[in-house]
Order: C-alpha cells, then structure tokens, then sequence
C-alpha cells in the first residue's frame, strides 16, 4: 500500500511538474513501475481527452521507458515543442534515435510548407544523435540562417543545443554577421 501511495505521489509529480524537471522523477518511478504505469495511462488518456498537452507530453515522456509505443507521439511533439522542451524530448528519444535518423533528416532537409519551424527542432535533435553525417554540410547553412532568426530569450537554448555541431555551424554563422545590411 505505501509503494502505490508512493506511486501515485510520483505520477502527480511527473504530472505537475516543470518539464525540465520530468527526467529527474521519471528516474525515481523506475522501481514503482507496477503502480505507476497504469496510473500514468489513464492520465494520458485523460490528458488527450481534455487536451491538456503538457501533461499528456509528461505522462508520454514517464511512459516511454516501458512502451514504445510513445515514441510516435513524443516525435511528432518533438518537432512543434518549445526551445526548451526540445532537449527533454530529444533525449528521452535518444534509445530511439535510428528509427528517427532519417525521419529528421526529411524534416531539415525539406520541411513541409508552413512548418519550416520544424527544421530547428530537428536538427537540433540531429545534433546529439548524428553529429558526425555528412548532411551537415549541405544543411549547416540554413540552419545558421534558422539560428539567427530566433527571439534572443530562446538563443541560449538552441545554442546549448547545437553545441556538438558548433564548428560546423560557425563558417555559416560568421559569414551571417558580416553581411552589411543583415539584421
């Protein structure tokens, strides 16, 4: 009784949380997980009814460890998510990164119409699980462009980001800045 007491606890946390802070208690319902998943399905469900979608995000991110499933929807959120989502969401993917590889890399390369916000997202994610492609060649120049276009508020989020691919954004990056005229 005091495991599913402590379950339930930590499903409101998952729930309630900041999403930056949802890793750190996924973590801790590990060992609760016979109490807590189907506390966390009917919470996502409820979430998807109710359209609360953070806490259908926080429920997806606790359940992806034991249901792959999540997986779908975690990626299509990866790709409308905040700047500061983007990371929490990237890296609860990253056991899932080479179902995505190619996936994301359509997305950088040629987003659909409308949705060029997209491409950031993407690479972003592209640049902890596929640093080394060849692809960042052809796409390090859109990105930068992309880069440059965000809120200042935003900036230390995406550059945190990009860190493992900052000297293949830095030759586009610095021809952006010298341009007379550019904003």
């Amino acid at each position: 009784q005091r495991k599913a007491t402590h379950a339930a606890g930590l499903v409101q946390a998952v729930l309630n949380a900041d999403t930056a802070q949802v890793p750190a208690i996924i973590g801790e319902i590990a060992e609760y997980r016979k109490w807590a998943d189907p506390l966390l399905r009917d919470a996502a469900a409820q979430a998807e009814a109710s359209k609360d979608a953070r806490k259908q995000l926080h429920a997806s991110l606790a359940l992806l460890p034991v249901d792959a499933t999540q997986v779908q929807y975690l990626y299509g959120r990866l790709l409308d998510a905040t700047p500061n989502e983007v990371p929490v969401i990237r890296d609860a993917l990253a056991p899932h990164k080479d179902e995505l590889l190619d996936k994301l890399w359509a997305v950088v390369e040629t987003p659909d119409k409308g949705k060029e916000s997209q491409r950031l997202r993407a690479a972003a994610s592209l640049a902890k699980y596929d640093q080394d492609s060849a692809k960042w060649d052809k796409a390090q120049e859109v990105i930068a462009n992309d880069l440059v276009g965000v809120p200042a508020v935003y900036l230390a989020a995406w550059l945190e980001s990009f860190r493992p691919v900052r000297a293949k954004l830095l030759t586009p990056l610095r021809a952006i800045f010298r341009e007379a005229g550019r904003r």
